[in-house]
């Protein structure tokens, strides 16, 4: 039987290496058989060890390292238990212990919902910890001895609430927030002359606000849908946000900023707000929309993106901008006459001048060097010139709707020589399209399609679509030679690779065998022995 057991279990051995590698040399089961039985018998059995099969010895060094972390854990347990109240006050997020204030006004926090959890606190001079109110019971929250915050000031979710009041109030170390108090009409606090920021949301028929003339240290500003008519005093030379969004009847926004680290945001305010920013000379990302008047005359740099547009101001004049770390986008200005570019040099991003009516002649940019990204002008466009062009990342696409502006024309300018997006298209006022392509090394268009009124647009387009890739074209076309041989060289890279792991496979499976193998005749000879 167990004679039949290791014959059986070569014949599968031998089977196993036929499939996996065609023709073997077949051992002769006989001799193989022969040589099992007739292996010299140990004369004396010993235990198996299994010394070598631990991955490490448990020696006195690591005996001694388990105890020494076995009692640094029990003592840390013990000074967890004996210290907790030490150990919640080394956290430096948490407000310290103040001797100078009474300890009912300290704490992490304190949770207001009514005026009897208001009371609580109301003699407190300095508080000390976050005052967060939800859900006020009552119209009117009045702290008449309050004098600082050494924390947040959180109010919000209180329909009933109709005023604050803080007379004496001088100093905010965190945040002033204010959300959804749709009933908020009156926020009094003249005396407050420090906050770090302010975050007012939703207060949508707040329309008076009496602050100290001068609010100094404030690193964030947040104004959305309230009733406000006017924003100004804050006395901040640089900002991480500046954000004025959705305040129906806000019409004049005057701050003195130098710096806006993260965003500056201006939109859908009132129709005829003006905007002075007159010390602004550097912004993250800028985005302003739907204003009548706009300052910007110290702007130097813009980090990201740009965005002007759906405004109407008749005048842009950013007489010292010199570079735009994303996309220029100025679109849809109705009213815009009068546009003013003379520094700026590099736009890192894509240049998008699109549906300024009364902007005709795009002449604004005469030290432009570079564009980063795609050239795209749409409008009634009769001039279209870039003195100091050198480079642009994308491709140019014109549609002008003046019958003077000459699309062939245009196209074979030197702005075939800058263009390395792959194409050039102008459609003109009678709705022809001229497509021009240009090498990579912008050397000159390499293609140029007229498509006509009749039929000739549509068939255009489709054109249009099957060269949507032009760098891939050009490189078939100018280096076929080459990219076959790199796709043999692929091709044949990718055989081996798909080689690789059968041949590591079967390698591991015939070492498995192997070791079966030698197991099933020793336990084979130790049965015979027994």
């Amino acid at each position: 039987m167990k004679l039949g057991f290791v014959i059986l279990f070569v014949n599968g051995f031998v089977r196993c290496i036929s499939a996996a590698n065609g023709k073997i040399n077949v051992i002769n089961e006989d001799d193989l058989v022969s040589m099992a039985v007739t292996a010299p018998k140990s004369p004396e059995l010993s235990s198996p060890s299994f010394d070598g099969l631990l991955p490490f010895e448990f020696s006195n060094d690591y005996v001694q390292q388990w105890s020494q972390l076995k009692d640094d854990n029990n003592n840390d347990d013990k000074n967890q238990d004996e210290g907790g109240d030490n150990e919640e006050g080394d956290d430096s997020s948490r407000p310290k212990i103040d001797s100078s204030v009474p300890l009912h006004c300290q704490r992490d926090e304190f949770i207001i919902h009514s005026l009897g959890d208001l009371n609580s606190i109301i003699e407190c001079e300095t508080i000390v910890g976050n005052v967060v109110i939800s859900e006020f019971d009552y119209p009117i929250i009045t702290f008449t001895n309050l004098v600082k915050i050494k924390g947040n000031l959180s109010i919000y979710k209180s329909p009933e609430l109709v005023r604050i009041e803080s007379p004496q109030l001088q100093s905010i170390s965190g945040q002033f927030q204010l959300f959804e108090l749709t009933s908020l009409a009156l926020i009094s606090v003249p005396s407050l002359k420090q906050v770090q920021s302010l975050k007012w949301q939703i207060l949508p028929i707040l329309s008076n606000v009496q602050f100290n003339a001068e609010i100094k240290g404030i690193e964030s500003i947040t104004i959305s849908d309230t009733s406000l008519t006017g924003f100004s005093g804050f006395v901040a030379n640089e900002l991480k946000i500046l954000d004025i969004n959705n305040n129906r009847f806000l019409d004049t926004i005057d701050c003195n900023v130098e710096k806006v680290t993260q965003l500056l945001h201006v939109s859908a305010n009132s129709n005829e707000i003006k905007v002075h920013l007159p010390n602004l000379k550097q912004v993250e990302e800028l985005s302003i929309h739907n204003v009548a008047i706009l300052n910007l005359g110290n702007l130097e740099r813009v980090g990201k993106s740009m965005s002007l547009s759906s405004s109407l101001f008749q005048a842009l004049k950013l007489s010292k901008l010199k570079y735009v770390g994303g996309t220029l986008n100025l679109s849809k200005n109705s009213k815009l006459e009068v546009v003013e570019f003379p520094e700026l040099d590099e736009v890192d991003g894509g240049l998008m001048i699109i549906n300024n009516n009364l902007v005709e002649k795009v002449n604004f940019l005469p030290n432009l060097k570079i564009i980063g990204g795609a050239l795209e002008i749409v409008g009634k466009i009769t001039e279209l010139t870039f003195k100091n062009l050198k480079l642009v990342k994308g491709s140019a696409i014109v549609r002008s709707t003046s019958p003077s502006f000459d699309c062939r024309k245009w196209t074979k300018s030197e702005i075939g020589l800058v263009v390395r997006g792959g194409k050039i298209e102008c459609t003109n006022a009678n709705n022809e399209k001229v497509t021009s392509r240009t090498k990579e090394d912008g050397s000159e268009a390499s293609e140029v399609k007229n498509e006509g009124e009749e039929g000739g647009e549509g068939e255009g387009e489709g054109q249009h679509v099957g060269r949507e890739k032009p760098n891939q074209v050009e490189e078939k076309s100018s280096n076929g030679s080459k990219n076959k041989t790199s796709s043999s060289k692929n091709d044949k890279f990718t055989k081996s690779s798909s080689s690789s792991p059968s041949s590591y496979s079967w390698n591991t499976f015939y070492t498995l065998y192997v070791v079966i193998f030698a197991a099933i005749v020793n336990l084979s000879i130790f049965i015979d022995l027994v």
